[in-house]
């Protein structure tokens, strides 16, 4: 699963811009894949189709959610282990450019003993 998407995957909460984000939490909470029209009508008025159906492949090509035939769109991960990914990503680019804002790295839950140690290093 990808995070760190080029494009418009990256601007908001968890790396999520607010369509992705509000699609993502549509999923989440889907006890079954949503098909295209439940999802468009899910944020009806909120958004264009084209832009639905943009954000769904962007979704798509970075491995965040999946497509089960004609059955629709699915998350393939739970939330929380999202988030952890999305966080172990923020450290790691942390870590690669240690000068950039660190205001991002209260979000994250947990930390790998690596990582932790890392971040020991640094302080």
């Amino acid at each position: 699963m990808s995070v760190m998407v080029e494009g418009h995957l990256m601007s908001g909460s968890y790396g999520l811009n607010r369509t992705a984000e509000q699609i993502m939490e549509l999923l989440w909470n889907a006890e079954t894949p949503l098909s295209y029209e439940e999802i468009a009508e899910s944020v009806k008025g909120m958004w264009r189709t084209r832009k639905i159906y943009i954000c769904l492949t962007e979704l798509e090509d970075a491995g965040i959610i999946g497509i089960k035939g004609d059955m629709g769109y699915y998350a393939v991960c739970k939330k929380d282990e999202f988030i952890d990914h999305w966080g172990k990503e923020q450290i790691k680019n942390f870590l690669k450019a240690p000068q950039l804002p660190v205001g991002n790295l209260r979000k994250i839950k947990r930390l790998s003993e690596e990582d932790a140690a890392e971040l020991r290093k640094l302080l």
